[in-house]
């Protein structure tokens, strides 16, 4: 199964109450889906993700480029992940291109709410108004909004348990579509728990990946530059993600800089300028 997620580059979505201005729904955005690609991937499906910053007042260019990019790629399902502005409560909110999705959108949604512990918000038809449908008409895709950004104790939850978000909708989007997992256990050593999930907590410290030698990254680069793009960017968007949940944040930036240079023209799974320094720093403030 090919699945594409596609981080929302809502840029200008400050999360509420953070200190560092850079915290935006994008940046949240980005470390759960790249945790949602390795479990697509882990759960033996092709996942790719595709991401264009946002840039000035609107991002709305940058999504087309992304779509288009999606639709080349031909995936079998699309997943969104984004963050909503709302009053209320936080909650999981689904939204489809079509009411004939209804059924699968909400199904998806109300198990992803109950694995984070948050209230389900019936699943809504956005198929005329949100670019990320009607621009990918022929494409069964789905956009999930994860909790609220506008208020401070939401942000800090969510900033907290990005991973674990990105994890658990890529399994819930899995059983909701009808595929079995591989494994529905804990989570990867290192990820984040919310309180009364404490099933999926691993109880002991898993054996963790070593940094990549040299050798091995050369190797890497080699198989990069003489891959394919669709390929290349799935292999770089694995490599990254599982590089950002064990918290090894020099090979990340290193197979981001390596992948900018190679394919200048190609958008990356990390901001082209990152530093390890700055990785580093927004990981750990979750």
């Amino acid at each position: 199964m090919k699945i594409a997620v596609l981080p929302s580059n809502q840029h200008l979505n400050d999360y509420i109450g953070i200190a560092d201005a850079k915290v935006t729904e994008e940046y949240w955005s980005l470390i759960a889906s790249a945790a949602a690609v390795g479990e697509f991937t882990r759960q033996g499906h092709e996942a790719r993700m595709f991401h264009v910053a946002g840039r000035g007042d609107k991002s709305t260019d940058e999504l087309a480029r992304m779509i288009q990019a999606c639709i080349t790629w031909k995936p079998d399902l699309v997943l969104s992940i984004h963050s909503d502005y709302a009053s209320g409560v936080k909650d999981v909110f689904p939204q489809i291109r079509k009411e004939a999705d209804r059924a699968w959108g909400s199904s998806v949604g109300m198990m992803l709410a109950v694995r984070l512990g948050m209230p389900f918000q019936k699943c809504a038809v956005r198929g005329g108004d949100l670019m990320f449908f009607y621009r990918m008409p022929g494409l069964k895709s789905l956009l999930m909004e994860i909790g609220r950004h506008n208020v401070k104790a939401d942000s800090d939850f969510n900033i907290k348990y990005a991973q674990y978000e990105g994890i658990m909708c890529a399994r819930c989007f899995l059983l909701g579509s009808g595929i079995a997992l591989k494994d529905d256990g804990t989570v990867p050593f290192g990820v984040a728990v919310p309180p009364g999930q404490e099933k999926y907590k691993p109880t002991t410290q898993q054996e963790e990946e070593t940094e990549m030698t040299p050798e091995e990254y050369k190797e890497l680069l080699d198989k990069l530059k003489h891959a394919d793009k669709a390929a290349s960017q799935s292999t770089y968007d694995v490599r990254i993600s599982n590089r950002l949940l064990i918290g090894d944040y020099s090979t990340a930036v290193m197979l981001s800089k390596a992948f900018y240079t190679n394919w200048p023209n190609e958008a990356g799974s990390l901001p082209r300028d990152i530093t390890v320094e700055e990785l580093k720093k927004r990981m750990e403030a979750q």
